[in-house]
């Protein structure tokens, strides 16, 4: 019965939210939501009710991707004729799970090109306004000829953003020719028969967060939602932040960007902090989103650190999260000054910070967290911990001096060192890992076998000046 429920809580939340795009707009709070109890107290009532248990018959069997409609299509549309090179989008078909764009690419040039979108360096692809990650496409062409290919998207993706059916699209390329040199087809819209009608004013994202459509199509959970303005700066907004588990229990932070300004901008993240420790000291992310269209940039907390190091910060989940927050061209310039923003899904939320005293000295301190073995794809290998915290009154980088640790009185090298620039009256947690082997060689096979390890910092102001290099020895 579970799964018959399901499904219709499902249909019903499509329903609803199809119904709000197609007129009235729900009004948003500004307030923090959390959905707890209210899904565990779905009414019972539903089982003896024969009208219901006949809609769950009809639904029982249905997947999310059922509730997509696959009418849409387009007329050809060239994207681009220039320098002799052609691209034409030539129909829009589906497969139970994505809709596919069909392309024809010719390459009438005098020269064997690359063609690229989707990829990290030019992500430029939205669906009704959403910046979208699928679509990706790299394609080589020799000079004098053409190919067709195919780019997809798929509808379990789409409808995380509230996206039943698709009126339009918009994409770019990057051009590739053999001396690596690029030029790049901005952004261009093919709309489909479906765009006349189409409710661009309900921001479908935030529906499908609000109805439970976003949850039963992730198979996750929202922990957090608000709809709180973090950030606004050239007419870019950062209008609405989440924390969600998703269903592999990994919880990543979800951040919806709008580009209200006539320029493709890149949304990027830095100073990444959990329950006030940062995580991630550089840019961690570059999230496109050109001009008119919104972008969920999503922070996953299993790419900036090893979630068995957070254990032994204590931390368990985001209880506060908080980054700088700034703007970059293509070429990755900085176009706008970085913002700290914050949110706070766990009020009192904070990390452990006790250890071992290291170092105190000229406004650094540095406490030993001890090692923790390695999970996930490292598994066998030990990270050395530590906490640093910078009381002085100036920004600092540190680093381990590069051949300095020992393990046990034996040299070795760290396979992962991440170094730090630090901004005043900051924490961060600075880790290094060895790798299994590189134990192995001088005869430790766990991490009980470790008695006491070695290693020098550099610390440095900004201008690379030599603030401090103290000498740590630790026992275990």
């Amino acid at each position: 019965m579970k799964q018959k429920k399901t499904a219709v809580l499902l249909a019903m939340a499509v329903t609803a939210m199809s119904l709000t795009a197609c007129g009235g707009k729900e009004e948003p709070s500004g307030e923090a939501h959390a959905p707890t109890e209210e899904k565990e107290n779905e009414p019972e009532e539903m089982d003896e009710d024969s009208e219901a248990e006949d809609m769950e018959d009809e639904e029982s069997e249905m997947e999310p991707e059922a509730f997509f409609k696959k009418d849409a299509n387009i007329e050809e549309t060239v994207l681009y004729d220039e320098n002799d090179i052609k691209i034409t989008a030539t129909d829009l078909d589906y497969t139970d799970y994505s809709a596919k764009l069909n392309l024809m690419i010719e390459n009438d040039s005098e020269e064997d090109l690359s063609f690229v979108t989707g990829s990290i360096g030019y992500s430029c692809c939205s669906i009704n306004g959403y910046m979208i990650d699928d679509g990706y496409l790299n394609v080589d062409i020799a000079a004098g000829k053409k190919s067709n290919e195919t780019i997809s998207f798929g509808t379990e993706t789409l409808l995380l953003y509230g996206i039943t059916e698709i009126a339009d699209i918009q994409i770019g390329f990057q051009i590739t020719d053999k001396d690596y040199d690029d030029s790049y087809v901005e952004p261009v819209q093919i709309k489909t028969s479906a765009a006349d009608t189409y409710d661009y004013e309900t921001d479908t994202y935030h529906e499908s967060i609000t109805s439970g459509v976003w949850e039963m199509a992730s198979g996750g959970t929202l922990d957090y939602y608000a709809q709180e303005e973090l950030y606004e700066e050239d007419g870019v907004r950062i209008e609405s932040e989440a924390v969600m588990t998703n269903a592999d229990g990994e919880q990543i932070v979800l951040l919806e960007l709008l580009n209200g300004s006539d320029r493709i901008v890149n949304g990027c993240a830095g100073d990444i902090a959990i329950n006030g420790l940062i995580v991630q000291g550089y840019d961690y992310s570059h999230d496109t989103v050109i001009p008119g269209t919104r972008r969920v940039m999503a922070i996953s907390v299993s790419d900036l650190i090893d979630e068995a190091c957070l254990e032994a910060f204590g931390i368990s989940e985001i209880g506060q999260f908080s980054c700088t927050f700034t703007l970059k061209d293509n070429e990755n310039e900085s176009v706008t000054k970085p913002q700290e923003i914050s949110i706070t899904a766990v009020e009192g939320a904070k990390a452990d910070e006790d250890g071992e005293e290291l170092y105190d000295e000229k406004g650094i301190r540095i406490v030993s967290k001890g090692l923790t073995e390695a999970s996930g794809i490292f598994e066998g290998d030990v990270h050395l911990l530590f906490l640093i915290e910078n009381q002085s009154k100036k920004e600092v980088c540190i680093n381990e001096s590069y051949g300095s640790l020992s393990i046990n009185g034996f040299m070795t090298d760290a396979s992962s060192t991440i170094g730090l620039e630090l901004a005043p009256g900051k924490r961060a947690i600075l880790d290094l890992r060895i790798s299994e082997s590189a134990l192995e060689e001088n005869r430790i096979t766990e991490i009980a076998d470790i008695t006491e390890a070695e290693l020098a910092l550099e610390i440095t102001d900004q201008k690379y000046n030599t603030l401090a290099e103290p000498t740590l020895k630790i026992s275990y």
